[in-house]
């Protein structure tokens, strides 16, 4: 049951285990305390492993798996929610890692891992200590949480989950300029955190070896202010979704400022929380850059939905407060931006938050492109969303509107009743505008705050050569 590359008690050197072509480790237990390599090929350990095995324990804590020439492969779709893999330390050298954990949890803390990390599981809790923690395309049902205490997170495939999902990097969280998609298919909240000081419980971190018991599925990894570095997010050229029939997730974007120039910036292509008929989720930026463009978002945020839209906050500060994720991506405790609001600049081509509130500081220039910002409301009886913008300097390049919604039409009359009212317009939001210096605005651009249209009355019953009952009465229109 245990295939073991280590050394007997009294022993000494370096325990390894070599093959010229491709290395099968077939075992639930493998215990790897020296080098393992394949010169040409894969390394392949559990592949074929059969469902129900339970635990499938990967112990390598001071070992290192090599196949320079090939890929490391775990584990296999046979797995089923009773099993689990977990990669406790060891290092990870080859050009990809695929972990198949079928319906089962591919769990773990690792040391160097130098390839990409595709996974494939019910729920994925994985960590690293490496340079750049490289994440190809990840598909989960369950929940994923991903780290790497030491270093930058590059994502290189769509990660596609169906629960809450942590992404938290001690330096930057990348998509080095590809286009992919990150995705909660179920509307549950995304955190996206670069630059942070990361610990896994148990002293787990930034290291290249954990001991057993300290990989995630058993504890938390936890966020509590800046490393020593900080880092970016640059998400350029990929897009973020919570969007959920039920209810959009919420989207947490925190980048923090450290010693490394020009870090603490947030970059992203596009962000969805809206929702087809219930609440959409709220998106919060919080980037500590204290110069340049510390909030860059390239083409939309959307946050608007059938029923409530979210609330959008972007602010250039240093963030603050300390957060601990949970084996299923869930956050305990909240990121705050600081009091002091630093001087790096916010840009956003278009927001439309379907009623939500929009929320802009910085000690910068805040530019509205020429795609506009609305938050007209989508929903009778929900009011426009009030826009705030506190910052240097203001440039308003598109249309920026906060207008309500028109009330709705009265019930249409019977033979013995009268028809209804159409009912209240809903009242614009508020448009506030506090620079230091000045704004301005493209001319002929409109900037609004339109209460809605009273509802029509409905309509009269008019029964054959009779004269009929009276229609109703409009609604009253919303105040602006």
């Amino acid at each position: 049951d245990t295939i073991a590359n280590a050394l007997e008690r009294g022993e000494s050197g370096t325990p390894t285990m070599v093959a010229n072509g491709a290395l099968n480790l077939d075992a639930p237990n493998i215990v790897n305390t020296g080098i393992v390599s394949s010169k040409t090929d894969n390394i392949d350990i559990a592949t074929r492993a059969v469902g129900g095995l339970g635990t499938i324990a990967i112990g390598s804590s001071g070992g290192t798996y090599s196949a320079l020439n090939g890929d490391i492969n775990i584990g296999n779709s046979n797995l089923t929610n009773f099993d689990s893999i977990i990669l406790e330390g060891g290092n990870y050298l080859s050009k990809n890692v695929n972990i198949n954990a079928g319906d089962g949890a591919a769990n773990g803390h690792v040391g160097q891992l130098t390839g990409q990390l595709r996974t494939s599981a019910r729920e994925a809790h994985l960590g690293a200590s490496t340079d750049n923690l490289q994440i190809g395309t990840t598909i989960c049902t369950g929940d994923p949480t991903f780290f790497n205490a030491g270093g930058t997170i590059t994502i290189q495939g769509d990660l596609i989950f169906g629960e809450a999902i942590a992404i938290l990097a001690s330096a930057d969280v990348t998509d080095a300029a590809n286009a992919f998609s990150i995705i909660s298919t179920v509307g549950k909240s995304v955190n996206i955190v670069a630059g942070g000081l990361i610990t896994a419980a148990g002293g787990a971190v930034g290291s290249n070896t954990a001991s057993p018991g300290k990989q995630i599925i058993a504890g938390t990894v936890t966020v509590n202010g800046a490393s020593s570095t900080g880092g970016n997010i640059v998400l350029g050229a990929s897009n973020i979704s919570t969007f959920n029939g039920t209810g959009g997730g919420d989207v947490n974007l925190i980048a923090f400022r450290g010693s490394t120039v020009g870090s603490g910036k947030v970059t992203v292509a596009s962000v969805t929380t809206g929702s087809t008929g219930a609440d959409s989720g709220d998106v919060t930026v919080i980037a500590g850059a204290n110069t340049g463009v510390g909030i860059n978002l390239i083409t939309d945020l959307d946050s608007s939905g059938g029923a409530t839209g979210g609330n959008v906050s972007l602010t250039t500060s240093q963030p603050t407060g300390k957060v601990t994720f949970d084996v299923f991506g869930n956050a305990t405790g909240l990121f705050k931006a600081g009091k002091v609001i630093e001087a790096s600049s916010i840009t956003a081509p278009q927001l439309k938050t379907g009623g939500g509130n929009v929320l802009m500081k910085s000690n910068g220039v805040v530019t509205l492109d020429n795609f506009g910002t609305s938050t007209d409301s989508k929903v009778s009886g929900r009011s426009g969303g009030n826009i705030t913008i506190t910052a240097n300097k203001v440039s308003i390049l598109g249309a920026v509107s906060a207008d309500g919604f028109d009330g709705l039409t009265g019930t249409a009359g019977t033979a013995d009743k009268a028809a209804g009212a159409g009912t209240a317009g809903s009242a614009g939001g508020n448009i506030t505008i506090n620079t230091a210096v000045s704004h301005t605005a493209t001319a002929g651009l409109l900037m609004t705050s339109r209460g809605g249209d009273g509802g029509n009355g409905g309509a009269a019953f008019v029964p054959p050569a009779a004269s009929g009952i009276a229609g109703g009465a409009g609604g009253a229109g919303g105040a602006g």
